[in-house]
């Protein structure tokens, strides 16, 4: 890390740190180096805790992976923060730490895995290629605008007038589209 990055909320890390080990027994970065070991550590997330021990309880899961987040912002804010979550788990309340979203989820692991970006354009890419070749191939749908904003789609033997007219932002049904 950055010298000017070490405050309070590296304090939270480390306390999540030590959670991290009470719950599983092992250390959350491992490494044949200090320097490969801290490449880890800023650039990895720990393994999953319930991948290392399927008994620890899903909202501690939770507590410990807000306390050790690489984005700052969304770890917790302070140690107190952190152990008023602790405290609700264990009277038994609901923690206000929440699992992480599936779009953060995925975004984590585009970030850190080159191929599965790669894999991830080009499906969308062809998905997005083979939509367009289907609507707007030669002797079936064109896709027209007129001056008001309003998109057209036409079929080659259609007049204007038959066309289905849609306005911006309501795309047309499945159903329009088979009725061509």
């Amino acid at each position: 890390g950055r010298p000017k990055d070490i405050d309070h909320l590296t304090d939270v890390y480390s306390l999540g740190a030590v959670l991290y080990h009470s719950l599983t027994m092992r250390l959350p970065f491992t490494g044949d180096s200090i320097p490969a070991m801290l490449v880890k550590v800023t650039q990895e997330d720990p393994p999953a805790i319930r991948t290392v021990d399927a008994t620890v309880e899903r909202p501690l899961e939770i507590i410990c992976q807000k306390a050790m987040d690489k984005d700052r912002g969304r770890r917790y804010q302070t140690a107190r923060e952190l152990a008023e979550d602790l405290e609700r788990y264990l009277k038994g309340q609901p923690i206000l730490a929440q699992p992480p979203a599936f779009a953060t989820i995925l975004w984590r692991a585009l970030r850190r895995n080159r191929t599965l970006q790669a894999s991830l354009i080009t499906a969308v890419s062809i998905v997005v290629a083979f939509a367009l070749y289907i609507l707007l191939r030669p002797g079936r749908l064109h896709l027209l605008v007129d001056p008001e904003g309003t998109f057209l789609f036409v079929d080659e033997e259609e007049t204007f007038s038959e066309s289905i007219r849609v306005r911006r932002g309501s795309p047309p049904t499945i159903s329009a589209l088979q009725d061509l």
